[in-house]
């Protein structure tokens, strides 16, 4: 089984721990590389920078995406270790040493995590013997491999017997969390709005068809990719898309905002879904939006 060691900021790690982040965005300032160290449910630790040469925490691998910053602060929010959006694109700013004019919406390397825990202070691990001081990013351990089978056995001693149910020679891969679901939706519509096709990052959300809270799942077709006022709409009921695949306009809108409003004029317009099945919008769900939540 492989592990690996991921350098993280103290003040970033310090956001993920106050907030008790269950999903974690561990994102790389860099959007040019890409990460293939481990297979979805293997361990990924935290190390502080030096001086702190301890490990502190980890989570479970789930995946890896190149996002523009705005996208990632929409599918992982707080989980990203900032207070906000802002916030996060100044911290990347510092690491690529750019501005805000020459990089409106830098592109991060978006490396996703479930199940994270956390070390308490003065509980901290010491890293292996073969770390090197050297190492910027991270490093890749084998529990084939004396370091490697030192640092798991450690890890395992200090996860409770839940914590543990990954621990597993064959492991079983965590649920997705939010974040995770979110991304995998912005990437099945290609990062576009499935109603007008726009592309601009900072104005595309992720709307749950049947929210979480009313029993739906985190999956694909569970979800679709809107501009932001359009989400807003579906999520009030004010639109809706039916099963196949047509939108219809709420009565309300013109009673609410007036016989001239421009959303009026999407009545009948075909959405556009990704062409693979599984990830189309799932009929029963759109089923359900049209009767419990569009406003007829």
């Amino acid at each position: 089984m492989r592990l690996y060691v991921g350098i993280i900021d103290f003040d970033l790690f310090q956001s993920l721990r106050e907030a008790r982040c269950s999903e974690v965005n561990f994102w790389r300032p860099s959007g040019n590389s890409n990460f293939k160290a481990l297979s979805r449910g293997e361990l990924f630790l935290f190390k502080l920078h030096s001086p702190h040469n301890s490990i502190v925490g980890g989570g479970f691998y789930q995946d890896f995406s190149v996002l523009p910053t705005s996208l990632a602060w929409e599918a992982f929010g707080t989980s990203n270790g900032a207070g906000s959006c802002v916030a996060m694109i100044e911290r990347i700013y510092k690491y690529r040493k750019t501005e805000r004019f020459a990089d409106p919406d830098p592109l991060i390397g978006c490396v996703v995590l479930s199940s994270a825990f956390y070390f308490d202070e003065g509980d901290e691990l010491t890293v292996p013997d073969d770390w090197s001081n050297k190492i910027v990013q991270g490093k890749l351990y084998n529990t084939a491999e004396k370091s490697g089978a030192q640092l798991y056995e450690q890890i395992q001693q200090k996860m409770s017997r839940q914590e543990c149910r990954y621990f597993q020679d064959t492991l079983l891969a965590p649920e997705i969390g939010v974040g995770h679901f979110k991304l995998q939706v912005i990437e099945a519509y290609g990062r576009r709005c499935a109603v007008s096709g726009e592309k601009a990052a900072p104005v595309l959300s992720v709307a749950q068809i049947r929210p979480l809270r009313y029993g739906g799942f985190k999956g694909v077709s569970n979800g679709i990719l809107l501009r932001s006022d359009y989400r807003a709409l579906f999520e009030r009921g004010y639109l809706t898309v039916t099963p196949d695949y047509k939108i219809e306009v709420s009565k309300r809108v013109a009673a609410d905002f007036g016989s001239s409003s421009t959303y009026l004029s999407l009545e009948g317009q075909s959405v556009k879904v990704p062409e693979s099945p599984e990830k189309k919008p799932s009929r029963s769900y759109l089923e359900w939006h049209n009767k419990r939540l569009f406003l007829g």
